[in-house]
């Protein structure tokens, strides 16, 4: 029933119908992936637009703070103002990402990247109160040696005023009468001024070097000097004033100088030594490694996300893909099927139209043959009318036929009046003759009676009455042949409209039969 209702369809309908199911499926197939690219390009931008520049800025941020270390680390060390420039801008720019990672969409949008970038600044502001310590002491060695203030405030003037006290006693000594007592003072003091400039130069390389040689040496002169103190003290019989009051301050100094050297030993070898150095190690360095931990963080973050929307556009890419494969193959079927429906409700009627009109034009000119087609479309109606067209030539043909037949039945009826009129004539001629020859024995007759006229007279009478009956058979005969006459024109007539009328019944069967198109009957 279905079927039959689609085949009533018009050819139009079914083609529209046709190629609108597959434009549907195309349409379905299009929407399918306009619908993934739109999750797509929303995955990409924001990617591209959001994730992406965040992640830029925050690896930037990474490597300017990175230059930024290694030009304080090279200020540090060389004090040179290149370095120095290249810190300050590097720290300039490290702000100026990090105001621009917090006012990012993505801060305003990500808790977590919001509350990472605040851990992060706090960080980065520790990180540049210290560098703006540390910057100054690259050029105050006072300031970045506490080391050398200790020694500058503590021991240098009480060595500069053993140095001079020293020289003061030698040079009271020269006024003295000499003697070798005096002699012997006189040496001790010129050996306590070279051990105590040996004590400053070896601090001064401890100051420098910081090496245990050095130590060991400060230690090795400073004992001599105590001893030659003691020594010292056993020739106070041989001082004068000056040398007197010189040796009571040299006492006193160079005790106080040993007292507060084992604390410059203990500041000057500890890791504070220098205290940018100190402050970096200590200070600095924890809130490095607190940026530094705030960065991977942030950038893990960052990577994650990105790696998340990069497997959610993978995952969107390979389900598009796969609907697509998966429509197209329905596509296909679809198409498939649609060529299989219009060539059965199409082609497959014309062609079996086409074959049985082939066989009305070929065949035996077999009238009532008819194109069997039970729809209402195009084809249905074409053969519907071709049924009723064969159906009207068949109406004119029976006549035609029945005609013919019965003009041939005439024909033949007339061949054999014909032939019975030939033979009546060839009998009549017989009689005739013999009529003829009958008068001419006759005339001998009357020639040989004419000497008895009364047998003549009887004799004429009775010929006459032959002659005129003679006359009488001529007569009949010759209307005989008038009337056979007229029946043959008659017949030549009919048989004439016959032939006029076969010759348009050639005519029509040669157009039917000369037609591209013919329709088929099918059993």
């Amino acid at each position: 029933m279905e079927n039959l209702k689609l085949a009533n369809l018009r050819i139009r309908t079914k083609l529209l119908l046709g190629f609108g199911l597959m434009l549907g499926i195309i349409a379905v197939v299009a929407v399918i992936v306009w619908a993934n690219l739109a999750q797509v390009r929303h995955q990409a931008d924001t990617v591209t637009a959001r994730i992406q520049p965040a992640m830029m800025d925050a690896m930037e941020l990474a490597r300017e703070l990175d230059a930024a270390n290694k030009s304080l680390g090279f200020y540090l060390l060389s004090t040179e103002a290149l370095h120095r420039d290249a810190y300050l801008a590097s720290s300039n720019r490290v702000g100026e990402l990090m105001k621009a990672l917090q006012g990012s969409a993505l801060a305003k949008d990500d808790p977590l990247v919001r509350q990472q970038l605040e851990a992060l600044s706090t960080s980065l502001s520790r990180t540049t109160a210290m560098g703006e310590r540390i910057l100054p002491l690259a050029t105050d060695n006072l300031a970045n040696q506490p080391g050398f203030t200790y020694a500058a405030q503590n021991l240098n003037p009480y060595s500069q005023q053993i140095a001079q006290l020293l020289s003061q006693m030698v040079i009271s000594e020269r006024n003295e009468p000499s003697s070798p007592a005096r002699r012997e003072l006189l040496l001790l003091l010129g050996e306590m001024r070279y051990n105590w400039g040996n004590v400053m130069s070896s601090l001064r390389g401890y100051l420098a070097f910081r090496t245990d040689s050095t130590l060991d040496e400060i230690n090795a002169y400073h004992n001599s000097v105590g001893r030659q103190l003691d020594e010292l003290e056993n020739l106070d019989y041989l001082f004068t004033f000056e040398q007197e009051d010189a040796a009571e301050q040299l006492v006193e100094a160079y005790q106080t100088f040993i007292g507060n050297l084992p604390e410059l030993v203990e500041l000057h070898g500890s890791d504070r030594w220098r205290t940018d150095a100190w402050l970096i190690r200590t200070e600095l360095g924890d809130n490095l490694q607190a940026v530094q931990r705030d960065l991977e963080q942030l950038l893990g973050h960052l990577r994650q996300a990105i790696n998340s929307h990069g497997g959610s556009l993978m995952s969107q890419t390979d389900t598009t893909r796969q609907g697509v494969l998966v429509m197209a193959i329905l596509a296909l079927l679809v198409g498939v099927f649609a060529v299989w429906w219009l060539n059965r409700m199409i082609v497959l009627p014309i062609n079996r139209a086409a074959v049985t009109m082939d066989d009305i034009a070929q065949g035996d000119g077999d009238l009532t043959c008819r194109l069997n087609m039970q729809t209402q479309d195009e084809l249905g109606r074409m053969c519907s009318a071709f049924n009723r067209f064969v159906g009207k030539i068949r109406d004119i043909i029976g006549p035609v036929s029945d005609s013919t037949t019965r003009l041939a039945e005439a024909a033949d009826n007339m061949s054999s009046i014909t032939l019975q009129t030939r033979q009546g004539v060839e009998r009549q001629q017989q009689e005739t003759e013999q009529v003829a020859t009958a008068m001419n024995e006759m005339v001998a007759t009357a020639q040989d009676m004419v000497d008895s006229a009364g047998m003549a007279a009887d004799a004429t009478r009775e010929a006459d009455a032959e002659a005129r009956e003679g006359a009488n058979v001529v007569r009949l005969t010759i209307n005989q042949i008038n009337a056979l006459a007229n029946a043959v024109g008659q017949a030549a007539e009919v048989i004439h409209r016959l032939e006029e009328d076969s010759t348009s019944i050639g005519t029509v069967l040669d157009v039917i039969g000369g037609s591209p198109n013919r329709p088929t009957c099918w059993p």
